[in-house]
This record gives C-alpha cells, structure tokens and sequence, in this order.
C-alpha cells in the first residue's frame, strides 16, 4: 500500500494551523511557541505514522523521523516486533 492509511489525517491537521494561530494571536509568545510547537509535532508524528502504516518507511525511519519530537521524549524505544 502507499500512503493514505490514516486517510491523510495529518494534512487535514495542517489545514487548521491558521486557525490555531489566529486563536493565540493575543496570546504570549511562549506559550504560542508551545502550543504550535506540539500541534506541529503532532502532525510530523501522524505523518511519519501513516508512512510507516502504508509501507513507505519502515520501522526504522519512523523511530527516526519521531524521537526528536516533544511529544515523544519519554519514549526509551521498544522491542522489535512489539
């Protein structure tokens, strides 16, 4: 299979990035930082997880592709095939 596994949530995700900045407009600059900071780890993890999903990384490239992100950083690994 490629792509769409996840019926391409994480582009549907970025289509409301606008929305979620015009929301922290008024908002301080760190907490905007924060809240774009995780909303857009959360779409470079959906993105790496439909890949992975559709076979067009492997297991390999997605833990690569996600163990800088914010939300993943108390993840330690994980055994192969779990």
């Amino acid at each position: 299979m490629s792509g769409g596994a996840l019926d391409y949530l994480y582009a549907r995700l970025e289509h409301y990035k606008g929305d979620v900045e015009s929301f922290l407009s008024n908002e301080d600059e760190e907490l905007k930082r924060f809240v774009l900071g995780v909303f857009n780890d959360i779409i470079n993890f959906l993105h790496a997880l439909e890949w992975w999903m559709s076979a067009d990384i492997g297991r390999d490239e997605f833990l690569k592709r996600v163990k800088d992100l914010k939300i993943t950083t108390k993840f330690k690994g994980g055994k192969h095939g779990s």
